[in-house]
């Protein structure tokens, strides 16, 4: 029998078919895009994507970036407001200069505004910037530690869905050695999971909270559900958080 979850850290819930997105999501070549309506970190943009099942959004040509520029447009129809740019999938935080898609591929499709990229800092991501600029639809590399906007991408599933899951799930504290591939501190579980994302080997978390003076010890890991059901040793105390592609 599976552990109960004791906690998600992200629940939304919807029902679509193969040839439909959620609500305020939009459809494109099998995906379902989103534009979103706060500014966040880059990495927190990334939990909130990853959330969805899906990530910041990876362009692969022309039509695919034609297609969100036309997301900045209907934000503008809808508000009134313009964006000034938003995140999208595409950093060099691995190897400096050397700009990568978040799954890990190539790249290949380019869209640089003007002088771009200028590798502006030791961690660079991309924005494509929003109608109010010249070079609208183009894209910019800016410090890593920069708010934004960001665009979230998911491919559409085959058959229909219930309700889809979140990215990650407390459950009861399991813990597996042989797969940890760091240990770092954090002082809050979404910390820790942004951890997690920035190193493309990592499925999975083991967290200890820590107090008011102490930061919270964090596994990173490459385990998933399925190893820690086959074993099922747990130590309580600490909080394991899958993350679900």
């Amino acid at each position: 029998m599976k552990y109960a979850f004791a906690l998600s850290l992200v629940v939304r819930c919807w029902a679509y078919s193969i040839s439909g997105c959620p609500e305020l999501w939009y459809e494109y070549d099998g995906s379902c895009y989103n534009l979103s309506s706060e500014t966040r970190s880059y990495w927190v943009a990334r939990l909130i994507c990853r959330a969805e099942s899906g990530d910041l959004v990876i362009i692969s040509g022309e039509s695919e970036n034609d297609f969100i520029k036309e997301l900045f447009l209907i934000y503008h129809r809808n508000t009134g407001k313009n964006i000034s740019a938003a995140f999208i999938g595409l950093d060099d935080i691995d190897e400096e200069s050397v700009f990568v898609w978040v799954d890990g591929s190539p790249l290949a499709y380019r869209n640089w505004a003007a002088g771009g990229p200028d590798n502006y800092g030791d961690s660079d991501v991309c924005t494509m910037l929003g109608p109010n600029n010249a070079h609208f639809g183009m894209w910019d590399d800016i410090s890593i530690t920069r708010q934004r906007r960001f665009v979230c991408e998911f491919r559409m599933r085959t058959t229909k869905v219930g309700a889809a899951t979140a990215v990650a799930s407390i459950k009861p504290a399991l813990y597996l050695e042989s797969r940890v591939i760091e240990v770092i501190y954090a002082r809050s579980i979404v910390e820790c999971l942004q951890g997690c994302i920035q190193r493309r080997v990592c499925l999975s978390i083991n967290f200890m909270p820590g107090d008011q003076s102490n930061a919270g010890v964090c596994r990173l890991m490459t385990a998933t559900a399925g190893d820690y059901y086959a074993v099922r040793k747990t130590v309580d105390g600490w909080m394991y958080l899958e993350l679900l592609n």
